[in-house]
């Protein structure tokens, strides 16, 4: 059975295989197309990253919050009719 294509994994797939023709190719074009593409990979992996290491945090402060709201004794009091 095959797996399932991870569609992230494809731009720096692509980009992976036309460095090493690029590389196999030589030259100072090939050079500057290397690392364009270089750039290019991390610039487009940048908000994943961000997203993984950063973006998370204040997901889980709030999490933190609502599991101490939920260990809270609450008490109901009832205004009655004067």
């Amino acid at each position: 059975m095959d797996e399932p294509v991870n569609w992230a994994d494809v731009p720096g797939l692509v980009s992976h295989r036309q460095q090493s023709d690029a590389a196999q190719r030589g030259g100072h074009l090939a050079n500057v197309l290397q690392e364009s593409l270089t750039i290019a990979g991390r610039v487009a992996m940048w908000r994943p990253m961000q997203i993984y290491l950063y973006d998370w945090w204040p997901l889980r402060r709030r999490a933190r919050i609502y599991e101490r709201l939920s260990h809270m004794p609450v008490e109901v009091i009832q205004k009655g009719k004067s």
